[in-house]
C-alpha cells in the first residue's frame, strides 16, 4: 500500500499481482503514512490529505470498493472564495485505525486532522467524533479497557481517555472525556499500555509513566535522543528505539528502571515488530532480527 499512488494484493506463493487500484485519488502533500487494516473481508485504507479526507474499505478478495466514508471535519481554514488558508497541513493525518469492541458490537477509532471519528467497519457509518486542534497525526489510538486513549497531533499535542459508550452517537467531546494531558504528550510516537499505567515519550525523549485511571503522571525521566517510532512491550520490557540508533529497553513499573541501553546504527523511525523471542527493527540502512532473553 503506497497511499493514491497504488495498492495491490500480491500472491505471496508466487509474486503475481491479484489486483491493484491506483484510482483513488488523495494529495499526501508530505506522503503516505497510514497502513492498511483488515477486518473481515475487508482491507480499509486511511487517505488525509490536503485536498481530500476519506476512508475507503475494499473487498480484499477482489479489490473492488466495498464502502467509501468522508470525513465530516468542519475546516476552519476556508477563506472567501473558497481558497485554502496555508499550504494544507492543518487537514493532513497518517493515523492507522484501531478496532475494539464496545458493548455487542465492533468499532473502529480513527483519528484525523481535527477530529477522531468513530465508525462501524462494516459499513463505514460514522457513529461519533470528538474535536480538537490537533493535525499531522500519526499516533495511534491505544484501548485501555473501557477507554480509549487518543493523541491530537501537532499543533499542541495532547492526549485525550475518552469513554466508550456504545449509545455514544454525534459529537461527544464535552459529555464523554474522562481526562486530558498537555504535557510531555508526543506528537508522532504511539503510547503503550503494560498494566494500570500508559507509557510514553516526546519526540525529544522525556519519558513518562501515567496512570490510567486518573491521567497523573508517576514519573519522568530522559532517554538521549528523539523518538518517533513507537514503543514495543515484549516479555514484559518495554523497548524504545531511537533515531539515533539507540535502543532502551526499561521496566514497566512505578519507577523508572532501564534495563539497558544499546547503540545499533543510523536511527530508527519507523516501529518494530515482534513474533516469538525475536524483535524486528528497520532503521534507515538495516532491518535487524533481534532476539529477546
Amino acid at each position: 500500500h503506497f497511499g493514491s499512488y497504488g495498492t495491490a494484493a500480491i500472491d505471496t506463493a508466487n509474486g503475481n499481482v491479484l489486483w491493484k487500484r491506483s484510482d483513488l485519488p488523495c494529495r499526501h502533500f508530505r506522503g503516505p503514512g497510514s497502513s492498511p487494516v483488515l477486518f473481515g473481508n475487508l482491507l480499509i485504507l486511511t487517505m488525509d490529505g490536503i485536498d481530500v479526507q476519506y476512508l475507503v474499505a475494499l473487498d480484499s478478495a477482489s479489490g473492488k470498493t466495498v464502502w467509501k466514508t468522508d470525513r465530516s471535519t468542519k475546516w476552519t481554514d476556508i477563506e472567501p472564495g473558497g481558497k485554502i488558508r496555508g499550504n494544507g497541513d492543518l487537514r493532513k493525518a497518517y493515523t492507522t485505525p484501531t478496532f475494539t469492541k464496545v458493548g455487542t458490537e465492533t468499532i473502529m477509532i480513527s483519528p484525523g486532522a481535527k477530529a477522531c471519528f468513530a465508525y462501524n467497519p462494516t459499513n463505514g457509518k460514522e457513529l461519533w467524533h470528538i474535536t480538537y486542534a490537533g493535525y499531522s497525526n500519526a499516533s495511534r489510538t491505544v484501548i485501555a479497557g473501557e477507554n480509549a486513549i487518543i493523541n491530537t497531533g501537532y499543533g499542541k499535542p495532547h492526549l485525550v481517555s475518552l469513554k466508550l459508550d456504545p449509545r455514544a452517537r454525534g459529537d461527544i467531546t464535552k459529555s464523554h472525556i474522562v481526562w486530558d494531558i498537555f504535557k510531555r504528550v508526543p506528537k508522532r510516537s504511539s503510547p503503550i499500555i503494560s498494566g494500570k499505567y500508559l507509557y510514553m515519550t516526546t519526540d525529544e525523549g522525556i519519558l513518562s509513566c501515567i496512570d490510567l485511571s486518573s491521567g497523573k503522571a508517576i514519573w519522568s525521566d530522559r532517554l538521549r535522543g528523539h523518538f518517533s517510532a513507537s514503543p514495543i512491550l515484549a516479555n514484559g520490557r518495554i523497548y524504545f528505539f531511537s533515531e539515533m540508533g539507540d535502543c532502551y529497553v526499561i521496566k514497566p513499573g512505578t519507577s523508572f528502571q532501564l534495563l539497558a541501553s544499546n547503540k545499533l546504527d543510523d536511527g530508527f523511525m519507523a516501529s518494530p515488530a515482534v513474533t516469538g523471542k525475536a524483535i524486528y527493527a528497520r532503521s534507515k540502512s538495516h532491518v535487524y532480527r533481534i532476539e529477546t532473553q
